[in-house]
Order: C-alpha cells, then structure tokens, then sequence
C-alpha cells in the first residue's frame, strides 16, 4: 500500500522538474504512465551530465528532439573495437538528450540522442541500496531502493542527476551512485 501511495504521490507532484502537464490522453491512466512512460512536452532541462551510448551498429542521432534522424554514429569503425563511448549532455527533452560541447567530435554538439541508446550504471558493487527520487535533490520523496548494481536507460537529466526506471519506477538517480563507464567499474 505505501508502494502504491508513493507512486501517486509521484504522479501527483510529477518526477519531472522541467516538465509542462502531460499532455491529456483517455486511454492512458495516471498508473499506467508512469510505469509505460511517454514524456510529452517537457521543458528542456539543463544538464551538466556525462554517460555512455551503448548500440549494436550505430546510434541514430536528431537535429532536434524527437524529429527525423539525421545521421547515425558510431565511435571506431572496426566492430571488434568499439566498445562505445561516451559523452557530456547538456539538455534533456522529451526523452532525448543533447550532446554537449566535445573535443574530439565537435560537429556532434547540439545533436540529440534518445535515451534508449545512453545508459547509465550505478556504484553499489556490495550489493547495498541505492536511493531513487521523487526530484533530483536529495531533500526530495524517496520513491525506490536500487538493490545490487545495475544498469538502466538515461531517460532525462537535470544538472548531473539521472531520471533511471527501476521496478517500473521512475526515479532521480544521484551523481555520487553513478558509473558513466561502459567498460569498468567506477571504484
């Protein structure tokens, strides 16, 4: 029951920061989504947020949230190589992120990726429990516990907090509990 409550609680007050309403849609009730979420007209949220993009071939890449893909990327171009890579978003919208400003693809700035495709792990390599957030500050509802390490999509970001589901819970993941590194632990 408090599980439930805390959920409507989440609803009620939204887990997104830089969010307008959702738009209204009949068929979609408040339970369902937040566990199948679908962000629709969200503020872009500034970030200052770096993690990895996993893919089989390539990544498609948006000139704008939510748009026709524009280009598709891919870090090396010998497949036995490429582990992916990383890089430093600065805006979330819509369940896409936006690359940041990097030395060694400056033509990728600006460019859009959507959050299947940028993951983010978490520190708890003892098995402890992780707290996930109403909002991303840590005064903010405590919604889940991540047990164990894992590794989830970054659906949006707000500064360098991570919006993560877990357990069908959407929560604020907190720059001391992530791994941004595809390859490695991050002790």
């Amino acid at each position: 029951m408090k599980r439930k409550n805390l959920i409507i609680l989440g609803i009620i007050f939204g887990f997104y920061s830089c969010k307008n309403e959702p738009e209204s849609d009949s068929n979609n009730t408040l339970i369902k989504s937040l566990i199948s979420p679908k962000i629709k007209k969200e503020k872009p949220c500034k970030c200052n947020f770096e993690t990895y993009l996993e893919y089989l071939n390539s990544v498609p890449i948006y000139e704008k949230a939510d748009t026709p893909i524009v280009s598709n990327f891919k870090f090396e171009d010998d497949p036995e190589y490429d582990f992916g890579g990383g890089f430093l978003f600065k805006n979330s919208k819509d369940g896409f992120l936006q690359i940041g400003k990097d030395p060694f693809y400056p033509a990728m700035e600006n460019l859009w990726v959507h959050h299947t495709n940028i993951k983010i792990g978490t520190t708890n390599y003892d098995g402890s429990k992780i707290p996930i957030y109403q909002d991303p500050k840590v005064e903010s509802i405590i919604v889940e516990y991540i047990v164990g390490e894992n590794y989830f999509d970054a659906w949006a970001c707000n500064g360098q907090w991570a919006l993560v589901e877990y357990n069908g819970i959407l929560g604020w993941l907190s720059p001391e509990y992530q791994c941004n590194n595809p390859v490695t632990n991050c002790n």
